[in-house]
């Protein structure tokens, strides 16, 4: 397309010097958009590793309760009742405990401080049973051997009696509800939410909305992340239906022998980014509006306009209006100067024309002067010759004279008709 008037090719190189301010705003949300989503994503990954670290200070406060207990005289000498009140006693002490164990090699309790819970008539849980041949601090799973409702979680460490051999399980067993109001005391961002869960991926403790998803299996979606052998961060759709990042620390990288992920907002995260995007979509919409009026109101005032006062002194001067000019000057800039040099112009053409005329008009005055003294002179000599010839005998030669002076006026008549050039 042809751009034919200055005033859309002023609006071209208007838009084209807009380019590099819209690029560099563009350029600016896109960066500080990527910038907040590796904090966000650095900020999930920290509050995982902080709930994990919390989470593994607990699990490591039991495994420290189990060793007590395991060196206790009283464990070792397997007095049911005595037994039983210590572990009672420790429990009561001990918020986070909903009950306490000791479990022998084939199943039977040596004491519990709820022997009715506790007791066990068949063989070790499994992860009992990994516990004694592993000799490490196991957690096990929200059901292994209960119902999910008594809200509890078992680990387990093995016990040595003399000898060194091992013959018991202590098992301690985490309350959930404890850990569920623990967890409701943290703080976190808007729309953030924290989540533990056991090994299985069955929800131990969650924030926000504990009652609609503790109890609850991790969906096998993400079930890869239970699985995982390293920590990660994730973008991800919530069960809820909020699209976070999430940190998390599967049970393989994590003391605990649990599941703790945290997730932060994208939306709340985006918030401000967003906020800033919308500011400089508007103040470059805003820049490039007033940068357009601006571009009009220029191009109507110092081009249109004087551009349209040249075009119509031209149309002026060509319908006979001599007397229209311009009006404008060199302080209305390039397009001002050509105005005021047309109309030096103008009125030199206006005074060549005026002078043109007078010379004319004297030329004119000139030939008819001229025309009056020729007729004048050829009178005279037609005057002499009649007085110089008699007209006796020579009125032939007379008149033929005569003819021949008024053939000379009237060649002369005829020259002057044609303006001086050739007559036939």
């Amino acid at each position: 397309m042809r751009l034919k008037s200055l005033s859309s090719r002023l609006f071209m190189v208007t838009l084209v010097a807009l380019l590099p301010a819209l690029a560099i705003a563009v350029s600016s949300v896109v960066t500080l958009q990527r910038d907040q989503r590796t904090a966000l994503h650095d900020e999930a990954r920290r509050t995982a590793d902080l709930a994990s670290l919390e989470v593994g200070q607990t699990v490591a406060g039991v495994e420290s309760v189990l060793r007590t207990l395991a060196a206790a005289p009283i464990t070792k000498r397997g007095a049911f009742v005595e037994c039983s009140a210590m572990l009672s006693e420790a429990v009561n002490a001990l918020p986070y405990l909903a009950a306490l164990a000791i479990v022998n090699a084939d199943g039977s309790v040596r004491c519990s401080s709820e022997p009715d819970v506790t007791r066990t008539d068949g063989p070790l849980p499994g992860f009992a049973r990994q516990a004694l041949e592993s000799g490490k601090l196991i957690t096990g799973s929200a059901t292994d051997g209960q119902d999910f409702s008594q809200h509890r979680l078992p680990v387990a460490l093995r016990v040595w009696d003399s000898g060194s051999a091992p013959a018991a399980v202590a098992i301690a067993y985490l309350d959930l509800t404890w850990l569920g109001r623990h967890l409701d005391e943290r703080t976190l961002s808007p729309g953030g939410s924290l989540t533990i869960a056991d090994q299985t991926g069955m929800i131990l403790a969650r924030k926000p909305e504990p009652e609609r998803f503790v109890g609850t299996v991790i969906p096998e979606a993400y079930q890869r992340l239970v699985k995982a052998e390293e920590p990660g961060t994730e973008e991800v759709l919530s069960q809820d239906g909020t699209r976070r990042i999430i940190g998390y620390v599967p049970p393989a990288a994590n003391a605990s022998g649990l599941y703790i992920s945290a997730g932060v907002s994208t939306d709340a995260g985006y918030a401000t980014v967003r906020t800033i995007a919308t500011n400089a979509a508007l103040l470059t919409l805003a820049g490039t509006l007033l940068a357009l009026i601006l571009t009009y109101s220029t191009a109507r005032v110092f081009i249109a306009k004087p551009v349209g006062l040249l075009i119509g002194t031209i149309a002026a001067w060509r319908s006979g209006n001599t007397a229209a000019r311009t009006g404008l000057s060199d302080r209305d800039g390039e397009i001002g100067s050509a105005g005021q040099s047309l109309d030096f112009f103008l009125d030199e053409i206006l005074a060549n024309r005026e002078a043109r005329q007078s010379a004319d008009d004297a030329r004119d005055l000139m030939r008819d002067e001229l025309e009056h003294r020729e007729k004048n002179l050829l009178a005279t000599v037609q005057a002499i010759a009649r007085q110089t010839f008699p007209q006796a005998g020579n009125e032939t030669a007379l008149q033929t004279f005569a003819n021949r002076l008024n053939a000379i006026s009237e060649a002369n008549r005829l020259l002057k008709q044609s303006n001086w050039q050739s007559t036939a």
